[in-house]
């Protein structure tokens, strides 16, 4: 999570998840194994970056953490998340979960800055749904832009806290 506090959330590249991983092979915190089974996705990850590259994802809310967090845990589970690997289905996924440690990334982002609007459902709709409890406060937002680390808020854990409100995350 150190690069999350120096770099703030940057977009996703294929560049940047193979820095990410050579660093991580480099320090003996990624093995061959794992590299490879990371290798596997690459078909995958090629066939998902039109939807994904150049971009920060993020959910406003927390509810879907509360209410849904088995649509959830199983990319917390995996090195890289949804960027990098989503086949559950895969033999490697045992593997490809070897290094990383489940996060929820708090961050601020000003919504109105963004020029290239991208968000499911409209987060006016979020708010209305939350203020008159109708399920699922919570939307998935697309940015064209990296979160600077000064609008990193916090990394929550397993073994945090605030982390631990939500029951059905994993917890390793």
């Amino acid at each position: 999570m150190d690069w999350v506090r120096r770099d703030g959330l940057l977009p996703l590249t294929q560049a940047l998840i193979g820095r990410r991983a050579q660093a991580l092979t480099k320090a003996g915190l990624m093995t061959s194994v794992v590299r490879d089974a990371l290798s596997g996705q690459a078909a995958h990850a090629a066939v998902e970056a039109r939807f994904r590259e150049d971009q920060v994802s993020l959910i406003l809310g927390s509810a879907v953490f509360r209410d849904e967090p088995e649509s959830v845990a199983p990319l917390m589970r995996a090195w890289g998340g949804e960027a990098v690997y989503r086949n559950e289905d895969d033999a490697d996924r045992d593997k490809v979960t070897a290094p990383g440690t489940p996060t929820i990334v708090v961050a601020s982002a000003d919504l109105s800055a963004e020029t290239n609007r991208r968000y499911f459902p409209d987060p006016c709709k979020v708010f209305v749904r939350h203020v008159l409890h109708l399920g699922r406060a919570w939307a998935d937002i697309f940015l064209s832009r990296p979160i600077p680390p000064a609008d990193i808020l916090d990394l929550w854990q397993p073994g945090s806290p605030e982390y631990h409100r939500f029951a059905g995350l994993p917890r390793a």
